[in-house]
This record gives C-alpha cells, sequence and structure tokens, in this order.
C-alpha cells in the first residue's frame, strides 16, 4: 500500500507540475496580457505592433537588440495608481521578447491574425517544480503518518 500512495503521489505531482507549466496562449488581431519577470513573450508573427503600460517602469527586450522601454505618462481616465509608465505603439518583429523589469500588460496588435504566447522561464519553472515536490511531499508524510497511527498497515 505504501509503495502505490507513493507512486500516487509522484504521478499527481507530475501531472500538476506539467499542467501548471503550460505556456498562455492567446489568439487573434488584438491580443493583451500581462507578464513579469518569470514569462517572457513567444510573438509568432513578424511585424507586429506593440504597445505595453504599467504602474511601475518595465522593459521588454529580444536577445538582437530591440527594446520596448516606457516614459512616464498622464495616466488615462480611472487609472487608480500613482504613476503610469506607457510604451507607445511601435512595430518590432515577433519572435522572443523577455521582461527585463516590472510587470507590464502588453496589447500585440496585427492586421492578420497572431499567436501570442506567455511562457514560464526556465527559473520560475524550476522553482514551481520545487514547491510541487515540497507539498507533495508533505502531503505523502501526512498520509502515511495517519496510515500508521490508525493502524492501516499491518507490519
Amino acid at each position: 500500500m505504501v509503495i502505490l500512495w507513493t507512486v500516487g503521489i509522484v504521478l499527481g505531482a507530475f501531472r500538476i507540475a506539467q499542467g501548471a507549466s503550460e505556456p498562455e496562449v492567446y489568439k487573434g488581431t488584438e491580443v493583451s496580457a500581462q507578464v513579469d519577470t518569470s514569462h517572457f513573450l513567444l510573438i509568432g508573427e513578424e511585424n507586429v505592433t506593440v504597445q505595453a503600460a504599467a504602474a511601475q517602469f518595465f522593459v521588454l527586450n529580444k536577445a538582437s537588440g530591440e527594446s520596448i522601454v516606457p516614459l512616464p505618462a498622464t495616466p488615462p481616465l480611472g487609472w487608480t495608481e500613482d504613476t503610469y509608465y506607457f510604451a507607445a505603439p511601435v512595430e518590432v518583429p515577433g519572435g522572443k521578447w523577455n521582461v527585463a523589469i516590472g510587470f507590464p500588460t502588453v496589447l500585440v496588435t496585427s492586421d492578420s491574425p497572431v499567436e501570442v504566447q506567455v511562457i514560464k522561464t526556465d527559473s520560475a519553472i524550476e522553482g514551481q517544480n520545487a514547491g510541487i515536490f515540497f507539498v507533495g511531499m508533505i502531503a505523502w508524510m501526512a498520509v502515511l503518518g495517519l496510515f500508521l497511527v490508525v493502524g492501516f498497515f499491518d507490519w
């Protein structure tokens, strides 16, 4: 029974980790997503228009050197934060865009439908999997202890 319980916990933790690591996928001619430094954007179309906004300073960049950097701006009507940073619409190439700093909301627009994926970075996945492993071990020990206390196992 202990082996069965252990296999169940391992398979359950594996499935949870796998599901939690899947990218968020958005499709359309106008796609909006929130990202942070534990995620990156993968834009599947070349030459799209990107704009972004946040309450704090942020930077989006590509490995090839392109960057999107906001400027402080007057907040739009209804904005509840004290500060507002806005990166005006600019045409950029598709591909992988990293969030170097901040937590912006990014709007990607295109004349034709575009696929935008929000993908966790490797370090974010490692941290998430460590947490899932830790919680799985606690659950494994708790139920095993309960089984031992109530005499479920006959040693």
